[in-house]
């Protein structure tokens, strides 16, 4: 049998109302979920998961909110906090740019740094770069193939053909 890879999706927060459902603080890096999830696997490390039967996952917001099966009081939530929520990598369609989080940004000519992605916005249909510059702003800048000029993975370091007028904003 095939061995199945975990992706940590969440961090279990603490319970919210009285019957067991629990305030999920989901991961910057975390995809989207593709599978409708009857189990989720929680546990410290990947290496110690323990599989729950899900009675619903349901986003609003910012926020995700779990309630397991087998939990139905608040208490019984409460010891769930601070747990990871791994799902199965076949349930979670990756972002394609997530592995670039924590590269340098330099401009198309590679001698200045602009900043560092700090995190990817999908708060929009068009993906943006949220790029931290040196002077403490940040940027969003649209996380398109076509604007970049280069990616060094071993070196973390991504060109990028910058549009000045965004810069100056």
């Amino acid at each position: 049998m095939a061995e199945v890879a975990f992706s940590p999706f969440a961090t279990i927060l603490r319970p919210r109302g009285l019957f067991g459902e629990m305030l999920l603080q989901v991961h910057p890096s975390s995809g989207k979920i593709t599978k409708n999830l009857q189990v989720v696997w929680l546990g410290e490390t990947s290496e110690h998961l323990a599989a729950w039967d899900v009675a619903y996952l349901k986003f609003a917001n910012k926020s995700a909110f779990l309630k397991l099966r087998k939990i139905n009081s608040r208490r019984e939530a409460e010891f769930l906090s601070g747990l990871t929520v791994y799902l199965p990598a076949f349930a979670v369609a990756t972002d394609p740019w997530s592995y670039l989080v924590g590269f340098k940004v330099y401009d198309k000519s590679q001698v200045r740094v602009v900043g560092e992605i700090t995190n990817i916005d999908r708060t929009t249909p068009q993906a943006k770069f949220v790029i931290q510059l040196g002077d403490g702003r940040q940027l969003l800048y649209p996380a398109v193939s076509e604007l970049i000029e280069s990616i060094d993975q071993s070196a973390k370091i991504m060109s990028l053909k910058l549009l000045d007028d965004l810069l100056s904003l």
